[in-house]
This record gives C-alpha cells, sequence and structure tokens, in this order.
C-alpha cells in the first residue's frame, strides 16, 4: 500500500500535472510549448540513460534507501522547477526530475516488492499498479483547480512537499533486505506464481535484447498516443466531445484489465499473459486505423488499448522475473526499462513529424508497425529463451 501511494504520486506529479501545466508554463515563459515539453523530454531521456546503474543500485542498497532518496530528489527537482527564473534553470530542473523518475516510479517499486515479496510477486506488482491506474483520475483535476486558482509554480511547490513529506516516509518504511535475495523455486503444478529458480542461469543477451525492443516499442505506443490521441480520433471524423469521450475511456479499462489479471490472470503464466496482451494491443491500433464516425471502432479501440495498456504494465515486472529469476532483479529492470524511457521520450515528436509530413492516417499505421513490432520481438524473445 505503501508503494502504491507514492506510485499515485510519483506519476501524478511527474507526468500527468504536465499535461495540465505545460501550457501556462509555456505562456509565462513566453515560448512555445515545444520548449516546455522538450525539458520534459530531456528529463525521460535521462531517466533512460540512469535506469540501469539505478537498478543495481536497488539491488545492492534495497529500495528504502534508493526510493527515499529518489523522492527527496524529486522534491528538489519541482522545487527547483517551480522556482526557476528561465529557461535554462526550469530544463536543469527536469534533468534533476529525470534522475528521480528511475528511483521512484514502476520499475524500482517493482525491484522494491521483488526484494520482499517470495513467490507473492506477481500479486503484489498487480496490486500497485491497481493504484497506479489512479493517478490521473486524481492528478489531472487537482492540477487544474489548483493551477487555476494559484498557479502553476505553487503547484509546483504544494508537489514537491508532498514528495517530500509523504513519499520520502512512505519509501523509508519500507523493509530492509537483509543480504541477498535468495530464489525460492515454486511447484511446477503452480503457474500463477512467478518463478525464481532460474536466478543462477545466466542471462540471455539475445533474450534481453528481444525483451527490451518490444517493451520499449510498446512504450513508444503510450507516449506518442498520450500525446496525440485527441487530434488522431478527430482526425476520423469524430467531434471535439466525442474524442473526449472516447479517451476518457481507457483510464478506467486500464485499471479494468489490471483488476481482471489480479483476479484471473494466476490461472496463467506472467509469459501467457504478455503474448495475449501485446495481440489485444495489435488489435486495438488496427481498430484506430478504422476510427470514423459513428465511433463504435473509437469505442471498440480505447476498450482494448486501455485493457492491454493496464496489463502490459504488470507484464513489465512479472515476465522478467518468471523468464530470469529475480538475482539482480534491480539490474536486470533497469537494462530492460533504459530504452523505454528514451523510447518514451522521442515518440510524440516523431509522431508529430510523421503527422506534418505524411497526415494524420499514415502515423496511425506507423504506430500499428510499431505494436506488431513489440509482439514480434516479444515472440522473439521467449523463442530464444527456450
Amino acid at each position: 500500500m505503501a508503494l502504491g501511494f507514492t506510485q499515485i504520486i510519483g506519476w501524478g506529479s511527474l507526468l500527468y500535472a504536465m499535461t495540465v501545466l505545460a501550457p501556462s508554463m509555456a505562456h509565462e515563459f513566453g515560448v512555445s510549448l515545444s520548449w516546455i515539453l522538450g525539458a520534459f523530454t530531456g528529463g525521460l531521456v535521462v531517466s533512460g540513460l540512469v535506469a540501469k546503474a539505478v537498478g543495481r543500485g536497488l539491488d545492492r542498497l534495497g529500495g528504502r534507501f534508493v526510493m527515499a532518496v529518489g523522492s527527496a530528489l524529486v522534491a528538489l527537482a519541482l522545487a527547483v522547477i517551480a522556482w526557476s527564473p528561465n529557461m535554462a534553470v526550469f530544463a536543469l530542473g527536469w534533468l534533476m526530475a529525470g534522475l528521480g523518475m528511475a528511483a521512484v516510479l514502476y520499475d524500482a517499486a517493482f525491484t522494491s516488492l521483488g526484494q520482499v515479496s517470495g513467490a507473492r510477486l506477481r500479486t503484489a506488482i498487480t496490486a500497485v499498479t491497481l493504484f497506479g491506474g489512479f493517478a490521473s483520475t486524481v492528478f489531472w483535476p487537482l492540477s487544474y483547480a489548483l493551477n487555476d486558482a494559484l498557479g502553476w509554480r505553487a503547484t509546483m511547490i504544494i508537489y514537491a512537499a508532498i514528495n517530500l513529506l509523504i513519499c520520502v516516509p512512505l519509501h523509508w518504511s519500507l523493509p530492509v533486505q537483509e543480504g541477498h535475495l535468495k530464489a525460492s523455486t515454486v511447484e511446477a503444478d503452480q503457474p500463477s506464481q512467478v518463478q525464481v529458480s532460474v536466478s543462477e542461469q545466466h542471462w540471455n543477451p539475445a533474450v534481453i535484447a528481444w525483451m527490451a525492443l518490444s517493451f520499449a516499442c510498446g512504450a513508444i505506443v503510450f507516449s506518442a498516443l498520450s500525446v496525440h490521441l485527441m487530434t488522431t480520433l478527430q482526425s476520423g471524423g469524430l467531434t471535439g466531445a466525442e474524442a473526449v469521450f472516447v479517451a476518457v475511456l481507457i483510464g478506467p479499462m486500464q485499471v479494468v484489465g489490471r483488476v481482471v489479471e489480479f483476479a484471473g490472470g494466476n490461472r496463467l503464466r506472467a509469459t501467457t499473459i504478455g503474448g495475449i496482451s501485446m495481440a489485444v494491443m495489435c488489435i486495438s491500433l488496427l481498430l484506430l486505423t478504422l476510427v470514423q464516425k459513428p465511433g463504435y471502432t473509437a469505442i471498440g479501440f480505447a476498450v482494448l488499448y486501455g485493457a492491454s495498456n493496464g496489463v502490459l504494465t504488470i507484464v513489465r515486472g512479472t515476465v522478467p522475473a518468471e523468464v530470469f529469476g529475480r538475482e539482480r532483479y534491480g539490474e536486470l529492470l533497469g537494462k530492460l526499462a533504459g530504452p523505454s524511457f528514451i523510447g518514451k521520450a522521442l515518440a510524440p515528436l516523431s509522431f508529430a513529424m510523421i503527422v506534418d509530413m505524411l497526415g494524420p492516417r499514415p502515423a496511425v499505421y506507423a504506430l500499428l508497425g510499431v505494436s506488431l513490432l513489440a509482439w514480434l520481438a516479444y515472440s522473439m524473445a521467449l523463442r530464444q529463451q527456450r
């Protein structure tokens, strides 16, 4: 529960708040929105570059210390952003925030759970992502209200205080890892549990490369649609109100997907759940290419995409543990997360460039291709492991 609350705060204050506050920031600095998002993108790139090192730190020092320090760094970074007199200091604040992101968001939380949860890792990861699914629900309206009443600078100061006064103590309350995690075997007739008996095997570089590519492609799709979904839906003929209705469906469907995984997914291995989710994501993108009035395909897209994306967040933590075991689990998740952070950072701009050159529909076809590559790379990773 402690990690669940910190994920709501972390995702809400670092990512979802920017959707609301970025226009006000651009207006005050007198720059285009691209400059503001560029500074934010720099933070995501930094997160990708340091993810592996942070993962090693989590393995050696434990989640308690690393995540508490990460939350303190996030609080400092948000304060720097709030008090920045110019764009240079503003960008520096986001680079600092990027360091903190790598230490406090899902991958760090999954590693911390892996150190204390034993064979219940999969259930624990699902439970934490159920909390995290409400980050946008809480922080979008909160950011709107605070920005209207106090302005974006005061809003960021409040978020800095929340990270310092709530997240740091919660992270410091995590159990201390005692020595190296000892892998525990799981009975063969219990496919619902994460297997950790393979932890003494050497990592297969080809498997890691294919899996990292798969997760990065999934991150690219998510990041591009997070920024451009409204305009994409409207380009298919939907009105603004209809596009908002479809977009709003995605968040609840993420939670629904995670609830279904939590309640019934234990009957299947994590690797099987991952393959199904990848396939559903491809189907959802295919529906997005067909969006037009009266919008039934758009609703189908939102339902399938939301559910698959919600489950894929869980897959990022459970599949690596099932395939590789949990020895050096933090370093492993860091290796896999690095390309995802960078892909997530570059996806919105790349999508916009394709739209400018070719139009919105070819850009959606490109995302469909990326989703198919994610599924293919995932399948190749499992084939190489076998």
